[in-house]
């Protein structure tokens, strides 16, 4: 989903609900998490300001520096800066364009979304956790925690 907010409900959810998550990066290049029910939710991991704070509470300010502190994190694991102009990024975290969202990738982030709930509903192990991994298909590599 495009919606932070809606993500952190999600998330928030699903830990009440003792559900897995299986979710995708913002970012140029596929990419896929499984976060668990005892993972740490993005907000945590990624230490948005939003930790905490009731969802009703949460201010537009708060969700862009969320966003912000994403695209950063995916920045730095992966290889996706060299797949866009850094001038678009910074237009895109400023707010002044929207998230690039590019058919094919959209398609292969989806493929690894439905391969990793299938594991989930069947309880097959998988070794894909909540950092996740990025899929690159200029260079047919597999890319996670790429260090900056």
């Amino acid at each position: 989903m495009d919606d932070l907010r809606a993500g952190i409900a999600l998330y928030r959810q699903a830990r009440i609900q003792g559900a897995t998550v299986v979710d995708a990066y913002t970012s140029p290049c596929p990419s896929v998490t499984v976060v668990r029910p005892e993972d740490p939710r993005p907000e945590e991991r990624l230490d948005w300001p939003t930790v905490g704070v009731r969802l009703d509470a949460i201010t537009p300010d708060m969700l862009r520096d969320a966003f912000s502190l994403e695209v950063s994190h995916v920045m730095q694991s992966s290889r996706s800066l060299d797949r866009m102009d850094p001038e678009i990024v910074a237009d895109i975290l400023a707010g002044r364009r929207a998230r690039s969202s590019y058919a094919p990738i959209v398609t292969v982030a989806g493929n690894l979304m439905a391969f990793e709930a299938v594991n989930a509903v069947l309880e097959h192990p998988s070794t894909v956790g909540p950092e996740g991994y990025f899929f690159d298909p200029w260079a047919a590599r597999v890319e996670s925690g790429r260090q900056p």
